[in-house]
């Protein structure tokens, strides 16, 4: 965590906004955390696996690079989805992780990953409701909105419904083997893919020019024997008027974080 600390100091990224976000991780429920059970979280690719159609403008209103964005919707999604791991079980970060060794096996892991469209198991059917509403509920606390109001329906909800994702697979079983050897996890999370794109021909409010915007992230879990556990999309719909980074992450990232926690056995 400190080493992530330090990363988003370096990119010029005020941490503190993290912090104070309701949704991200700070006010996640409190679970009975099995530290017996190891989970590696492996970011996406910054520009292989990242889409966006809203760069120039969430930069220019971020006062960042265009090409710094992407590296702190990564950090971001990256740092919120170990978080919420974390309240139930003891998550390790390839990404956050600065020996050489460790920087090395995640240059590599992009070069052994092979992408392709798939469908998505969704086998957490059964709870995906009572996550909704559990999400729904932070939604209104966050924003001070009865849970009816519809503008909390219109602020961010989330769904997983999509009839494709991209799943990642590991090519090469050595390279597997390899990280099993060094990291001994009982799950690896992969975020495959990141998008974010925004509905430009359907403005919600004109007056206050608030745009739809839609945020998916790809996933897979598998185990260290290579078999996958689990792979889904999920997407949150978010309607906003904001063009700020930040702003973005504390409003979506948590929920989208809780849906992967949740998808693990």
């Amino acid at each position: 965590m400190k080493n992530l600390l330090f990363l988003l100091a370096g990119m010029a990224f005020p941490f503190l906004l993290f912090a104070q976000s309701n949704v991200l991780t700070e006010d996640a429920p409190a679970e009975e955390k099995n530290s017996a059970v190891k989970v590696m979280v492996i970011p996406f690719h910054p520009t292989k696996m990242y889409f966006s159609d809203c760069d120039r403008d969430l930069a220019k209103n971020s006062s960042l690079r265009r090409e710094d964005v992407r590296m702190h919707f990564q950090a971001g999604m990256d740092y919120a989805a170990e978080n919420w791991i974390e309240k139930r079980y003891e998550s390790m970060n390839l990404f956050q992780m600065k020996d050489s060794l460790s920087k090395e096996l995640l240059d590599s892991f992009y070069t052994q990953v092979s992408y392709a469209y798939d469908i998505p198991t969704r086998k957490i059917l059964k709870k995906k409701k009572n996550i909704f509403k559990e999400m729904k509920e932070k939604i209104s606390e966050a924003t001070g909105k009865a849970e009816d109001d519809p503008e909390v329906d219109s602020y961010t909800t989330v769904e997983a419904e999509d009839e494709q994702y991209m799943r990642g697979t590991i090519r090469n079983p050595e390279f597997l083997k390899r990280m099993n050897e060094i990291y001994q996890p009982d799950f690896y999370v992969f975020v495959n893919q990141f998008e974010i794109k925004t509905d430009y021909e359907k403005c919600i409010d004109r007056e206050l020019n608030t745009f739809r915007r839609r945020i998916k992230v790809h996933f897979n879990i598998y185990n260290p024997e290579g078999q996958m556990v689990y792979g889904d999309v999920i997407t949150a719909k978010y309607d906003s008027n904001t063009n700020k980074v930040n702003k973005i992450i504390q409003d979506n990232f948590g929920f989208l974080a809780e849906y992967i926690k949740e998808a693990l056995p």
